[in-house]
């Protein structure tokens, strides 16, 4: 009786933490854009979102780009430095699991400009991570942010990080 309990509730553990289970992927970035102005030229990306800081923004491929996601922010991680920045856009012309990513991005992970320019793009580890203050996109907080511009400009929900 008890084994049965024991295999039971190890079944339904795995069932039910696996969609739950931190998903880390490898990939290459590439980087884009100034900083993100979104009445300039890049404008407010695929996710309808503003980010808090202008400096820190990510585009993911299109086969992994998920609307639901947006506003959660993504650590990257390139030969040991680390940096962080919602998901703002979606990229078709990355390959893979791969990301777009702003220059200051780029730049805190290759330790400088000259070499994000030189380089170009970079391999790296990402995940999906809850934002550091300041992070996140307008409308959040710690949030992973379900937010999209309606017709008429109007923020429509978010939704906290579990």
């Amino acid at each position: 009786m008890i084994a049965w309990i024991l295999i039971t509730l190890a079944i339904n553990t795995l069932t039910f933490a696996s969609p739950l289970a931190k998903r880390a992927y490898s990939a290459t970035a590439t980087y884009y854009g100034p900083p993100f102005e979104p009445a300039g030229p890049f404008g407010i990306g695929a996710c309808g979102n503003d980010p808090i800081d202008r400096r820190y923004f990510v585009g993911v491929a299109a086969n992994v780009y998920d609307g639901a996601r947006c506003g959660q922010c993504v650590q990257l991680t390139h030969n040991g430095r680390t940096t962080i920045g919602p998901m703002a856009d979606k990229c078709p012309g990355c390959k893979g699991a791969g990301l777009d990513i702003s220059i200051t991005m780029m730049n805190e992970l290759t330790g400088s400009e000259e070499a994000s320019v030189n380089a170009g793009y970079i391999d790296i580890e990402w995940e999906y991570v809850p934002c550091p203050q300041g992070r996140g996109v307008l409308g959040q907080n710690s949030f992973a942010s379900v937010n999209k511009i309606g017709s008429a400009g109007s923020v429509t929900g978010s939704a906290p990080v579990a």
